[in-house]
Formats: C-alpha cells, structure tokens, sequence
C-alpha cells in the first residue's frame, strides 16, 4: 500500500512551489515516524512534486489501515501548504490518483476505491510532454484503460519506451522503463532552528518553543528506535549567543523528560537580551533498551530513579555538581579511577575487572600521597605496624612523564587503622609512604 502526499501549488500563490521545497525538511521529519522508505517524486515534464511511502509493514504498529491512514493525515495538517493524499497498490498508482483526484477531504480518501480508478484517470496524469499529451487527445484516447488497451509494440514505436514503463509501473506490470525511485536517506545528526515570532527575554515563552523543536527531536528518534543522553541548545540574541549543554544520565527519547530539566536549567540562565532564534543539535544516540515487565521491583527500576535524582541535581547545581566514576586500564593507583559528565556506556553491569593476583585496594585514596612518620613500619611481632596482605609490585609507566615502582601493603597502623601503604623503589633509600584508608 502507497500513500502519497503531494503539495500542490495554489492559484493564489503562483510561487508556492520554491517554498514547499524548502520546507522538505519538515515534512520528512513528519513523516519518517510511519515509515523508513520514503521517496520523493518529481515529474520531469510537469510541475508535480510529492512523497512515496511504503506502509504495508507498518499498518499493525498503528493499529491497522485505519488507525495509520488516520495518523498520516493528522501528521499533515498542520502544514502551511495545501495537501492531497492518494493511495494504491503500487508507487505510480497512488501518485496518479494523487494528481487526478485531488482528494483533500480525509473521508473521501478514506473511502475511495483506488483499484478501478485508475481506468478512468484522465491521460493527464501522466508524465509526458504536452506535445504528446495533446496527440493522445487528438487520437481519441482520454482515459488510462484505452491506453493500456493498445497493442505494446505499435504504442512503444510511437510514443516511447518511457511512457509505456509509467503505464506497466503503475498497473503492476513489469518494465525496465519504468520510473525509478531514489529512497530517502534519514540524517545522522538532528539539528533543526526556530525563530521566535517575537523577540523576547521571558523563559516561559522561550521554553513553549523549545518543547516544539523537543517534540520534533522526540519523533526523529521513534523512528530510528533510539534515544540520547545529551543535547546542544544555542539561544541566539541580538549580539551573542547563549549555549547550553544538556546532558542526562539515563538515555531518554521523551520530550517530557528534557523539556523538565531545560526548565531547571534555564533557572540558572537568566538572558541579558532578546532571544530571536532557539537552536537544538544531537549528534549522539543509541539504540532502545527494552526491560521486561516484572511483579516486583528491579534493578533496572531502581538505577532509573537514581539517574533522575542526578539530573535534577545536575540541572540545578551545575554539570560539575555531580560527576561519575569509572576505572581506567592504568594499574597507578592514583590513574586507575576518570570522573565524567556522563555515565560511561555499556559498563554498569559488568563485572568489575581484577589483577590477577592483585591485594584488596582501598576507595578513599588520599590526593597525595604522604610521607610516614617515625620511620619504616617494622613487621616483628612487637611492632605497633601488624601486616595483612602484600606486597603488591605495581611496575608501569616507564614510557611516559610519571612512572611507578612500588610495592604495596595492607596493614594495620599504630592507631588499628586499616591503611594502605607502599615502598617507593625508585627512591635511595626506599621511602615508605602512605596512600589510602579503608573505610
């Protein structure tokens, strides 16, 4: 099933069609939520542009024919151009009922039978020259079905191989004539720019467009079935603009959830001048994870609540308010842990690395290591210093500006601390030091 949604130029406004070519770009968007395969059709010898969509496996995500046939035209209707719709079995079909017909009502599109009609679609429909158009005419021949009734050899040697591949193509028939169509490729990056209809510093009028360009953002990404954990605003005024960098620490897709931390974000921006356009970029996403539906709470649940918390924080507080740990391959204690803005991906629920043969490392490091007092630690029976584990020979970084040669103990210090101490073989003599506490 075909349906194509094909702007026509108005009467009163000669000059449309430049203009529905420039607002391509909103119409794909609206549109790519229905389906992947979408082309566009331009008539060489007429001034006929429109869209193909190829439905047939996507009818049951909308609830049947009806239900899809019902959200496509509520998709088109807030366009600032007249729309006509047609539908048929095959790309040309459809296309020629669209501009045969002309349907604008949504009931008649709705009811019309598309199969006979293309019998008795005028042979004005087709893409030829008007030169040919009008010898067809002066032939006797006015409808499609008393073209298709002439013999093929004598209609191809007076008229063409390509007019008889549009005449099979849109019957259903085979044709290395026929029309190609050329599929349109979805943009990688979303970015799309608003202009305010009046300039204005008031965060409410700014934030009622930003939910626009939002709900745009949001069906870019329903269609490709995937969602992003950061997003760029860029608030133009008069003489500067304002850029904000939105992050989240879950991936979300909802318009909902970005346009409630905009909110507490653009609390702490107050603008210094009218703000004229509002831009929004996404460069990053990645694809839907779906969890199972459970009687009881899961963890999955449990980590959703905690990434909400530390986007409100974030959103209010600032992006270094609330920063996220993760373990570096560097076996230098003070290399091993990055913080970032943004949780590292792919890496929540696996099983944390261990050295073979590695002592228990503590999570409070100091910012420096210190130097011990009173001497070595001595491991004799009547030492105040009592061992637990070690040592652990870390030996790295000898190619770059840091290197280390240390060995590692766990013990027990004078005040039953548990600490985390080591031996600095690059040192003459070899200084004891003092590098964490478990807590």
């Amino acid at each position: 099933m075909r349906f194509t949604p094909t702007p026509q130029a108005s009467r009163n406004k000669p000059s449309s069609e430049p203009w529905v070519l420039q607002r391509q770009t909103e119409v794909y968007a609206r549109l790519e939520r229905f389906t992947p395969t979408i082309c566009l059709r331009q008539d060489q010898h007429q001034a006929n542009r429109g869209w193909l969509l190829e439905v047939a496996s996507c009818e049951r995500l909308f609830g049947g024919l009806d239900g899809l046939l019902n959200a496509v035209w509520e998709s088109l209707c807030g366009l600032e151009f007249p729309v006509c719709l047609g539908r048929h079995t095959t790309a040309t079909g459809a296309w020629w009922l669209c501009k045969g017909h002309a349907v604008q009502q949504h009931a008649d599109w709705m009811e019309q039978d598309s199969t006979p009609a293309l019998e008795t679609l005028p042979v004005e429909v087709l893409d030829a020259p008007p030169q040919t158009l009008q010898t067809l005419e002066q032939c006797g021949f006015h409808t499609l079905a008393q073209l298709m009734s002439l013999p093929r050899d004598g209609f191809i040697q007076r008229f063409g191989n390509t007019l008889r591949g549009e005449l099979d193509s849109g019957f259903g028939l085979q044709h290395p004539d026929a029309p190609v169509l050329k599929i349109h490729t979805p943009v990688e990056c979303f970015e799309h720019r608003e202009e305010l209809p009046f300039h204005t510093q008031q965060q409410d009028a700014v934030l009622r467009h930003a939910e626009r360009l939002l709900k745009r953002l949001e069906d870019w990404l329903n269609t490709r079935q995937q969602h992003t954990r950061a997003l760029h605003w860029t608030f133009e005024q008069a003489h500067e603009q304002v850029e904000l960098a939105l992050r989240s620490a879950q991936p979300m897709h909802q318009a909902n959830g970005w346009l409630h931390l905009l909110k507490h974000r653009l609390q702490r921006l107050p603008f210094t001048d009218d703000v004229r356009h509002v831009r929004l970029r996404c460069e990053q996403t990645e694809p839907w994870k779906t969890h199972s539906l459970n009687l009881f709470p899961s963890a999955a649940e449990t980590e959703t609540h905690w990434d909400n918390t530390c986007d409100l924080l974030r959103a209010r507080l600032g992006e270094q308010a609330v920063l996220f740990a993760h373990t570096a391959p560097d076996p230098r204690p003070e290399h091993s842990l990055q913080f970032e803005q943004t949780p590292t991906h792919n890496t929540r629920h696996k099983q944390p690395a261990v050295l073979p043969g590695s002592t228990p490392r503590p999570l409070w490091l100091l910012a420096q290591a210190r130097a011990l007092q009173g001497g070595p630690p001595s491991w004799t029976a009547n030492s105040p210093w009592q061992l637990l584990s070690g040592p652990e020979r870390v030996n790295y970084g000898w190619w770059d500006d840091t290197p280390c040669q240390r060995d590692y103990y766990c013990a027990l210090n004078p005040q039953r601390s548990m600490v985390w101490i080591y031996q600095d073989l690059q040192t003459t003599p070899h200084q004891w030091y003092w590098h964490g506490v478990f807590a």
